[in-house]
């Protein structure tokens, strides 16, 4: 079984919110060829092109994470539950293999269509954890450079400065006076008063959750969000799978019977900034800062619940 917050359980849940999901075991090696799964289930379907245009993914054994289509007439086999996929796997898909068949959505970017992959990564952009970076401080220095989470860090998302705690048994404290400054490029810390030479004062952030994955059990800075099948992400998944669904309705509304995935976008996107609302932090910013009516990550920023207020 995927763990939870893994990728691959997020996309199995993903895909069943779209009612697009068949995971199967097959019961049969395919055919020599290798343009063919067998399992005894799929023989339950209704019709043989119950599966036509979808795609097909084995999640195990030598062509695991291997994208393979659906594109002929009546590919699928009532009698022996044989589906036929193009173009071959590079080997015959083994027996006691598990594989995922997504009729809507593919699991990766595919063909011009957007994948569950990204639909999911693109939620965990726009959605935040809360993290402590290490700041060293520097005697008489009141200023602290914050180039080396320039990739993700925005200054309204900079909460609170905290000096090292005066006991090991204690939390670290509010260390007065801060503020972050953005000049073009250029992103610094600003403190007062300043902090003493070796001080392992901490920085206190929203960062997006896409920049902070584990990976082969490692939690560790991301470029690239979720990438492999037991990459997780710190967020439960039900709030990433509600987030993601606005993500693959938006994808869904580019193909047929797109007006009502349109709709079905615009609904969820409410949904989404409700579920945001309620399952995210939305802390405000805290002592000595110019802005204490909130940030772009909470109530007075972006995620109105019932969607933007000026119809972004």
């Amino acid at each position: 079984m995927p763990t939870r917050r893994s990728l691959q359980n997020i996309r199995r849940l993903l895909a069943q919110a779209l009612h697009s999901l068949t995971v199967i075991t097959t019961t049969t090696a395919g055919n020599a060829a290798g343009t063919s799964i067998i399992a005894t289930r799929l023989a339950n379907a209704v019709s043989s092109n119950r599966y036509k245009h979808a795609w097909v993914m084995p999640v195990a054994g030598a062509q695991s994470g291997v994208l393979r289509r659906v594109r002929a007439e009546d590919a699928l086999n009532l009698t022996t539950g044989e589906l036929m996929v193009a173009p071959a796997f590079a080997a015959t898909v083994a027996t006691s293999v598990e594989v995922e068949i997504h009729r809507l959505l593919p699991p990766d970017d595919d063909d011009g269509w957007t994948g569950l992959r990204t639909c999911i990564n693109n939620a965990l952009r726009e959605s935040w954890v809360t993290d402590r970076l290490a700041v060293t401080g520097v005697g008489g220095q009141a200023s602290y450079s914050l180039s080396a989470y320039e990739e993700w860090l925005d200054a309204d998302a900079v909460l609170e400065f905290r000096r090292p705690a005066l006991d090991t048994t204690l939390n670290p404290f509010p260390a007065g006076q801060f503020d972050p400054v953005r000049d073009a490029d250029s992103l610094t810390l600003q403190v007062a008063p300043t902090i003493a030479t070796g001080d392992a004062a901490t920085l206190e952030v929203f960062r997006p959750a896409d920049t902070f994955i584990r990976v082969a059990g490692v939690w560790a800075t991301s470029t690239v969000g979720l990438v492999n099948e037991t990459d997780e992400c710190l967020l439960n998944p039900d709030l990433v799978v509600a987030v993601s669904l606005a993500h693959a309705y938006a994808a869904l509304a580019s193909g047929p019977d797109g007006s009502r995935f349109q709709e079905l976008a615009v609904q969820q996107r409410r949904r989404a900034n409700g579920a945001k609302l309620m399952g995210l932090d939305h802390t405000q910013r805290k002592l000595g800062t110019e802005l204490t009516t909130g940030n772009g990550y909470g109530w007075n920023g972006k995620d109105w619940p019932m969607g933007p207020p000026y119809g972004w």
